[in-house]
């Protein structure tokens, strides 16, 4: 049986346009080589939230393989313009072609076509309004300039499953050759 999955529906939870400071390269580790990238201010918005993200511990924790594979473990606090606070976990892989890697590590700005980079968003929160959500997989993307670093990240609520009566909805074997 050929069943077609269907498509994630994703919705926008935020944008964040966070500047990066200088990068402190900590050198090889037994996972590759660590580095942590610290977010020196920022803002976000969203169609439901808007706000700043606030001082303290914001940063990619950041793994390089050997083939130039980053492996993201980014963590911040935000304040939503209510007063909410949350905190924000997003984990995620940045591959691209050898050269185009090597032109990100030297600080080259890079259109986003060139790589691929996925991340994975957790927060939490006290209030009601923001509490317990997720993020399915979203694009995010880096920009660099003479006088600043930014980084943009656009996380999207989890896709909800179609109804029952859905025709790409069933039970059973599915062929995962149409995944894409």
């Amino acid at each position: 049986m050929n069943i077609r999955l269907p498509d994630p529906r994703l919705t926008l939870v935020y944008r964040l346009e966070a500047t990066l400071g200088e990068p402190l390269d900590l050198g090889a580790v037994a996972q590759g080589h660590r580095r942590i990238v610290a977010q020196t201010g920022g803002t976000f918005t969203g169609p439901e939230i808007n706000g700043k993200l606030l001082p303290g511990a914001r940063a990619d924790w950041q793994i390089t393989l050997p083939d130039g594979t980053a492996l993201a473990d980014i963590r911040y606090t935000l304040e939503t313009d209510g007063g909410e606070r949350l905190y924000v976990q997003s984990r995620g892989v940045r591959h691209g072609s050898p050269e185009v890697l090597a032109r990100i590590a030297d600080g080259e700005s890079v259109d986003a076509s060139e790589y691929s980079f996925r991340t994975s968003t957790a927060w939490s929160s006290s209030r009601r309004r923001t509490r317990g959500s997720s993020a399915a997989l979203g694009p995010r993307a880096r920009s660099t300039s003479p006088d600043s670093r930014c980084v943009r990240t656009s996380p999207r609520r989890r896709w909800r499953p179609p109804s029952t009566n859905s025709p790409n909805s069933s039970s059973g074997s599915c062929d995962m050759r149409s995944s894409a």
